[in-house]
């Protein structure tokens, strides 16, 4: 059953469009998030849905209630959605009962109910030995639980997250993704979840969004992203991956043949927006863990070179240099018997494992699109 739909949104501050017409359906119970660099969009999307900003156009319905649309704008407080935000926003001198209670209590609901929906909430985020400690007295992980029951413990018809990890170290951020995961699910609230992170963004999602310049620019399963990326942006957006012009060298069965410069074979998927021709210039997305490299064969080399070798403990990170690419090729292999800079190699893709993209041959192989820009100072239109 659809949820929430958008429908036409768009947002400008002053000259500058950051949402520019976003149209998205999300299903009941579905974990939808938002990726993007700063400045896409996507935090202006949620408080749009939040209703903490007026669109300039478009229409927003929770259900068969048009929250925003015409004349039509129904307050932040009438939303029945629960906002968990980068701060935690915990009043320092309340309890974490208090805290996590003070919505309930507000809305004149009785004592009891609220300690028992209190209780409850606190339970399902595993603090409810911590109920009468301060803010204070919490780990910067504790306080994001706090700030997570008390968004639950209305039993929120939307979930909305913007960026609510990136405050955590990494080992916290890792396991507060397991528990927003574990909560949403055994719940089975709707969630809107925004973020910058590869990682959340691939962990979190039932379907992913991507956005780039206030527009969506691909929505699918995190997995169908990661693996199909429709440009170089998206591919760069979720993680280290390879942008290599690659020639056609036959079609059939739903795989294409296509051939690196050096003359490494490559076999991809077919892209589903037309056919593509033989001889035929196209664009590629590779990542690093699908590229198998080893020692050249003497009699067989193709000219590749280690230039760089990074241990990492568990993996090795490579730059390997292709003859007739500008920029060296990036693969991870294991850590034992690791490849020596220096060393020529055979270089080989693993099959399927390329994505054809739809970037004009030329457009992104050498030039270096960060997957996260920095922000800018002043207000952020994330």
């Amino acid at each position: 059953m659809t949820h929430l739909v958008m429908s036409g949104l768009t947002k400008s501050f002053g000259t500058a469009r950051v949402v520019d017409g976003v149209d998205l359906s999300i299903e009941e119970g579905e974990a939808v998030v938002l990726l993007g660099p700063s400045g896409c969009g996507k935090t202006t999307c949620l408080r749009m849905i939040a209703g903490f900003e007026r669109p300039d156009a478009g229409e927003i319905r929770l259900r068969d209630e048009v929250l925003v649309g015409g004349r039509t704008f129904v307050p932040p407080e009438r939303r029945r959605m629960s906002v968990v935000f980068q701060s935690y926003a915990l009043w320092p001198h309340l309890s974490v009962r208090e805290n996590v209670g003070y919505g309930p209590t507000t809305a004149k609901v009785g004592r009891a109910e609220v300690r028992r929906r209190t209780d409850e909430a606190l339970a399902m985020v595993q603090l409810d030995g911590l109920a009468d400690r301060y803010a204070h007295q919490l780990s910067g992980g504790q306080q994001q639980r706090v700030a997570l029951a008390r968004a639950l413990v209305n039993d929120p018809a939307l979930l909305l997250l913007d960026e609510p990890l990136s405050n955590l170290d990494t080992r916290l951020r890792e396991e507060m993704r397991s528990e927003v995961k574990r909560i949403q699910r055994s719940l089975g609230v709707t969630m809107v979840y925004v973020t910058h992170d590869q990682a959340e963004a691939l962990s979190l999602a039932d379907r992913l969004v991507v956005m780039h310049d206030g527009r969506i620019v691909q929505v699918g399963s995190p997995e169908d992203v990661y693996r199909r990326p429709r440009t170089g942006f998206v591919a760069r957006a979720l993680g280290a991956t390879n942008v290599l012009p690659a020639t056609v060298r036959g079609t059939g069965g739903g795989s294409v043949a296509l051939e690196l410069p050096g003359g490494v074979p490559v076999e991809a998927e077919a892209p589903a927006d037309g056919p593509l021709g033989e001889g035929q210039a196209v664009m590629v997305s590779v990542r690093p863990g699908d590229v198998r490299l080893t020692p050249a064969d003497p009699g067989h080399a193709s000219g590749a070179v280690v230039r760089e070798a990074l241990f990492f403990g568990d993996h090795v990170q490579y730059s390997v240099e292709l003859p007739g690419l500008a920029e060296p090729i990036k693969a991870t292999g294991p850590s034992v018997g690791r490849l020596q800079p220096g060393q020529p190699v055979s270089l080989g893709v693993d099959r399927g494992a390329a994505a054809v993209l739809g970037d004009r041959p030329g457009t992104t192989a050498t030039g270096h699109v960060p997957a996260v820009p920095a922000p800018v100072p002043g207000r952020s239109a994330a």
